[in-house]
């Protein structure tokens, strides 16, 4: 009886303790219903189901209000739709909500670049490298953007930046043997060629 009753003393003692914990979660998922929205949209997106993907996210931001991921995961699947007018404006709202939001410019910077907006796209990806200077993507989409507006120096010198940060980027390695062989620098664009063929092989 008297281990029973100290059982009993102890199963009662914790039922407070239990009821934090339950109380707590409790809070939590009243306060942020935006996470189960957001997964929910993440899985959709990896599936390729973008309809659904974005359907998810608007609800993540329907139960949240404001906030930079579900901006910019609404953009990225808007972005897969083709829709790039929407896009644009979730990666917008991204970087006014997140400045340090690099991802998000560089996204901004590829839609303006195909829709020929040469200083904004410039904007965008200097604003990437003003937060981290060794981001080799924006200096890959510096080097293409000066490379259809034909400044071949300046699209050379932002793909060299980002071979030289990222060694075995194929399509920057690519890019640049193609300014190389341009420009009549034909041993540096066969030493690229071969390059790009072992790091081809080795995969």
């Amino acid at each position: 009886m008297a281990r029973n009753r100290q059982y009993n003393k102890i199963a009662v003692s914790t039922i407070p303790l239990a009821l934090f914990f339950i109380f707590t979660d409790m809070k939590i998922l009243s306060q942020d219903f935006k996470m189960p929205y957001l997964k929910l949209g993440k899985i959709y997106y990896f599936r390729k189901d973008f309809d659904r993907a974005i359907e998810a996210f608007e609800n993540s931001l329907k139960a949240h209000g404001d906030f930079a991921d579900g901006h910019f995961n609404l953009g990225n699947a808007f972005r897969m739709k083709g829709l790039l007018s929407q896009a644009k404006l979730e990666y917008q709202k991204t970087v006014e909500l997140d400045p340090n939001a690099i991802l998000a410019y560089n996204n901004l910077g590829v839609i303006y670049r195909k829709e020929g907006n040469f200083n904004e796209a410039l904007n965008n990806f200097e604003a990437i490298l003003k937060i981290e200077p060794r981001f080799g993507g924006a200096y890959y989409n510096l080097g293409l953007l000066y490379k259809e507006q034909d400044k071949d120096e300046e699209a050379i010198k932002n793909l060299e930046k980002c071979i030289e940060l990222n060694p075995n980027f194929v399509d920057g390695l690519t890019r640049l043997a193609e300014l190389y062989g341009k420009q009549g620098l034909t041993q540096k664009r066969d030493a690229l060629l071969s390059r790009i063929e072992e790091i081809k092989q080795r995969r």
